[in-house]
């Protein structure tokens, strides 16, 4: 069943899936990070504080990558246009917005501006299925 998981994360049938399978990637790096930062702060100087508010932010990015997941599958299928993923999307366009902004803090950095991309594209994206939909009825 994992194996089966695994290949159907990588299998892509259009470029739009390929964009939320970058997203969803781009998730994972983070989220990878997220937990090496959680352990520095749990080994020898333990700070509840610190750890705590690591795992908060890992358990954001965790249901980051479930949306983005969810928009993959949706993508591969051409559903975006539901009313539940226009509103996935909308979300998400914030979300990686606000992380975008979070991230150039100090300065402009790739990963923030890659945040930035994801923002304009599911914002596009839910802006766009929600005037093709308005429109077809």
């Amino acid at each position: 069943l994992f194996k089966s998981d695994l290949l159907g994360f990588f299998q892509v049938k259009n470029p739009v899936a390929a964009v939320y399978t970058v997203a969803a990637s781009f998730m994972v790096v983070l989220k990878t990070a997220k937990l090496v930062e959680v352990f520095q702060y749990a080994s020898p100087s333990f700070d509840a504080f610190m750890v705590a508010t690591r795992l908060s932010r890992y358990a954001r990015l965790a249901c980051m990558s479930g949306v983005l997941i969810t928009l993959k599958d949706a993508a591969n299928r051409d559903r975006l246009k539901g009313n539940t993923f226009i509103q996935l999307n909308a979300v998400m366009s914030l979300a990686f917005g606000t992380m975008g902004a979070y991230l150039c803090t100090g300065g402009v950095k790739a990963n923030g501006l890659l945040a930035w991309f994801f923002s304009i594209f599911m914002g596009g994206s839910s802006l766009h299925s929600w005037l093709s939909k308005r429109t077809s009825e």
